[in-house]
């Protein structure tokens, strides 16, 4: 399993490698340590007599910056590569995933993936990977011996669970499907209901069972369902659960911003 780890050396990136160690070392895998810089010289605003000193002063910071990584893959033998590259951050994270089997990004929340939950990096990115992204807001666990993975039943949802199903074998953790019931005191007859449910989750993904948890919203529940089972990550999918590309106050955000353990975004 190949892992990227974008940093900014700030503590929030800091967790990420911590937690991207961690599965590396139950999967066998490796690590790619990123870091951005960003470039101004492609500003329109930028005078042409100023691109020579910023130019100077990029090469500063790019050596800086890789003798930084260089020292911190020198601490952690699971660390394979590091990279610095010029750019917007989002955009060069993005195309580093080709090369990657999963991202693992620090946040600061629902602040952190920006004030409005627009612009921020981990949004950006969020919105547009391919391959899964596992976001550390808090610290992160010492150990992943139970993931939780919510559905809503639908297709795009059942590829988040086969991701973390995935997961959990390779790292040798359970994984709970779960399914959030918010019209539990609408349905006449619940336990019919309920088995559709189960039924319907094993037909979109290799999860022979789920859990129906009650709640008044999807997102609350899937917090309350992982803190009351002990959960030490949550998975979600980006296109069922609202559609996180395309609705900014998705199920999914809602989770990223409100789980005190870290969450997977498929």
């Amino acid at each position: 399993m190949k892992l990227l780890v974008p940093t900014d050396f700030s503590p929030y990136s800091d967790r990420a490698l911590e937690l991207a160690t961690l599965i590396a070392k139950k999967a066998g895998g490796e690590i790619t340590l990123l870091n951005v810089i960003y470039d101004p010289r492609e500003s329109p605003v930028l005078p042409a007599t100023a691109r020579g000193s910023v130019a100077e002063g990029l090469e500063r910071t790019q050596k800086e910056h890789l003798a930084r990584l260089k020292e911190m893959a020198g601490k952690n033998p699971l660390v394979k590569k590091t990279m610095v590259e010029f750019g917007e951050a989002h955009q060069a994270i993005l195309a580093q995933e080709a090369s990657c089997d999963m991202m693992v990004m620090g946040t600061k929340g629902i602040h952190g993936l920006s004030g409005a939950l627009v612009g921020s990096v981990a949004m950006r990115v969020l919105r547009k990977a391919t391959v899964p992204v596992i976001t550390v807001r808090e610290k992160a666990p010492k150990d992943i011996k139970k993931i939780v993975a919510a559905t809503d039943t639908s297709e795009a949802s059942g590829k988040a669970l086969n991701a973390a199903l995935a997961l959990a074998k390779a790292i040798g953790a359970e994984m709970i499907p779960v399914y959030v019931d918010t019209l539990a005191q609408h349905v006449r007859d619940g336990s019919v209901y309920w088995q559709r449910v189960v039924e319907r989750v094993a037909t979109i993904s290799s999860c022979p069972n789920c859990v129906v948890y009650s709640s008044e919203s999807p997102s609350k529940g899937i917090v309350e369902f992982s803190k009351k089972e002990g959960a030490d990550l949550v998975a979600i999918g980006t296109m069922g659960l609202s559609g996180l590309r395309d609705i900014i106050g998705s199920t999914a955000v809602s989770v990223v911003s409100a789980s005190p353990v870290p969450v997977m975004v498929v």
